[in-house]
């Protein structure tokens, strides 16, 4: 995986971990609200990836996703397939976020 999208990854997993975190704490939030935050936050990754490593390519498809700031997913189920994006070729390596 290319370093830009790996840090980036990581960095947003970090994220999602306290935003669970602070679901479980505080309650005051709801799952759709949760899920819409997480997905903003995924999509400015990418992007902040994209700016950083210009050389990275993505599919057509998700780059319209990305600069619509639609969620790749409509409609979704909050529980069931909320903001999974799928799977994309970067370079000519896959990644699946």
């Amino acid at each position: 995986m290319p370093p830009a999208l790996r840090a980036g990854f990581r960095g947003w997993i970090g994220y999602f971990n306290e935003l669970v975190v602070d679901h479980i704490r505080h309650h005051d939030l709801e799952i759709g609200a949760l899920v819409d935050l997480l997905i903003a936050a995924l999509v400015a990754t990418v992007q902040a990836a994209l700016a950083a490593a210009p050389e990275l390519e993505l599919n057509p498809e998700m780059l319209a996703v990305l600069g619509s700031g639609a969620s790749p997913t409509a409609p979704r189920d909050p529980l069931g397939g909320a903001g999974r994006i799928q799977t994309s070729a970067v370079g000519s390596q896959t990644f699946a976020p």
